[in-house]
């Protein structure tokens, strides 16, 4: 085994300082950003939701403004890495969970039919709002007749 000394040992440890300091700053940035999906998936799944019913806008068009708001900041924040960090948060913290929810709802709703056959069932009951102008309350109820 050979020894370093001197100038040779100087850079060793150098080169191991900045690695370490390479691997320290992309941990750091990897935590902000599972951070911001943290964030923009409860968001979306807790406040989107009530936000569009008590503005009466459609959920897109919220979703749709947060993914702007995201690139653009991402940009102002670290230019187009960011930005793109930005649009990946968007993806994995928006369509992530409404993917699984549509997915979990589906069987759902096939678990409901399989159990309720013979009978006419109520398939699918939205809380939804009929027009610009309805109230909170009017839901929108979809029957089916089994085949």
């Amino acid at each position: 085994m050979k020894l370093l000394s001197g100038w040779r040992a100087a850079l060793v440890v150098l080169v191991a300082l900045v690695v370490v300091a390479l691997l320290l700053t992309a941990f750091f940035w990897l935590a902000v950003v599972a951070g911001v999906i943290a964030g923009v998936a409860a968001f979306n799944l807790l406040a989107v939701p009530r936000l569009a019913r008590r503005l009466r806008v459609p959920e897109l068009a919220i979703v749709a403004s947060l993914l702007v708001v995201l690139a653009v900041g991402g940009f102002l924040v670290g230019g187009p890495v960011a930005a793109a960090a930005g649009t990946v948060a968007w993806l994995v913290g928006v369509l992530g969970p409404r993917l699984v929810l549509r997915r979990f709802r589906q069987q759902l709703e096939l678990a409901e039919l399989r159990t309720q056959s013979g009978r006419p069932v109520v398939v699918d009951l939205e809380r939804a709002p009929i027009g610009a102008g309805a109230a909170d309350d009017d839901a929108v109820v979809t029957f089916r007749r089994p085949e």
